[in-house]
C-alpha cells in the first residue's frame, strides 16, 4: 500500500501524512516544515531525496532517527529537521498504542514535498525520466563493509531461571543499525518465539557498541541483524 503526502512550500498548516509501520498499521505524521534546501536550489538542483529510519514511542515521541540514504547531503539535513520537528500519532494495536519503527522516503521538489513509506517512489522517478545526480551517501549492508562488525561492548540477555521451567525458549531475530561512530541505532524485534525473549534480547542489543564500520576506510552506517538462540 502506497501512502504519501504532498505539502506545498507556501503552506504553513499542519498537514498529516501516513507511513506504514512494520505491523501494517498507519503511523500519522503531522508537519509544518516544507523547505527546499537553499544551497541545492542555488546550484540549479530541482529535485532530491532522503530516506530516514525513525522510531516513535507509544505516546508519540520521536525516540531516534537515522538518515540512511540521500541524493545530496543538504537533503539529509533537511529531512532530519523535518522528522525531529514533526508530531506523531501512533497506531493502536487491540486498543493500545504501540511503538513504531518505520522507514520514510522524503522527496524534495521546488514545488512541494512528498513523504512516503513506499521506496518504489525512487524507482518510479527513474522510470518517468527523472535523473538524480547523486553526491550523497547510502546505507551499507554487512557484506559491503571492510570487515565484519566487531563488538566492543557486549551485554548478554538476562534469562531468568524459571523461564526454562515454563518452556520459554527459542529464537529471536533483532534488526538494527550501527552508525558511523559504532553506536547501535533503532533496534527492533524482527521475530521472536516468545515476547519475553524478544524483550530481553532487545534490551541487551541497546547496550552494545561496535568498532566503527568502514567502507574503503571511510566511516559508514550499516544495517545488520543478530540471531539469539535461547536453549536452556
Amino acid at each position: 500500500m502506497k501512502t504519501q503526502l504532498i505539502i506545498l512550500l507556501a503552506s504553513m498548516l499542519g498537514i498529516p501524512a501516513f507511513a506504514m509501520s512494520s505491523g501494517n498499521l498507519p503511523l500519522e505524521i503531522i508537519t509544518t516544515r516544507a523547505v527546499f534546501p537553499r544551497e541545492a536550489a542555488l546550484r540549479g538542483v530541482d529535485y532530491g531525496y532522503a530516506r530516514v529510519a525513525i522510531e516513535v514511542s507509544p505516546n508519540g515521541n520521536l525516540i531516534d532517527h537515522l538518515v540512511t540514504e540521500c541524493s545530496e547531503k543538504e537533503f539529509a539535513q533537511e529531512a532530519g529537521k523535518l522528522v525531529t520537528t514533526a508530531s506523531y500519532r501512533v497506531p493502536a494495536d487491540d486498543g493500545q498504542p504501540t511503538a513504531v519503527r518505520t522507514n520514510l522516503l522524503v522527496e524534495f521538489e521546488t514545488s512541494g514535498l512528498i513523504i512516503s513509506s513506499d521506496w518504489n517512489e525512487i524507482v518510479e522517478s527513474y522510470l518517468h525520466g527523472r535523473q538524480i545526480k547523486r553526491t550523497g551517501f547510502s546505507l551499507k549492508g554487512a557484506s559491503e563493509i571492510d570487515a565484519a562488525p566487531q563488538l566492543v561492548n557486549a551485554v548478554k540477555p538476562v534469562y531468568p531461571t524459571d523461564w526454562a521451567e515454563r518452556g520459554i525458549s527459542g529464537r529471536v531475530l533483532i534488526d538494527f543499525y550501527i552508525d558511523e561512530t559504532g553506536a547501535v541505532r533503532l533496534p527492533a524485534i524482527a521475530s521472536a518465539d516468545f515476547d519475553e525473549l524478544g524483550t530481553v534480547a532487545l534490551d541487551a542489543v541497546r547496550q552494545w557498541t561496535f568498532a566503527v564500520p568502514r567502507h574503503y576506510g571511510e566511516p559508514v552506517s550499516v544495517h545488520v541483524k543478530q540471531v539469539f538462540e535461547f536453549n536452556p
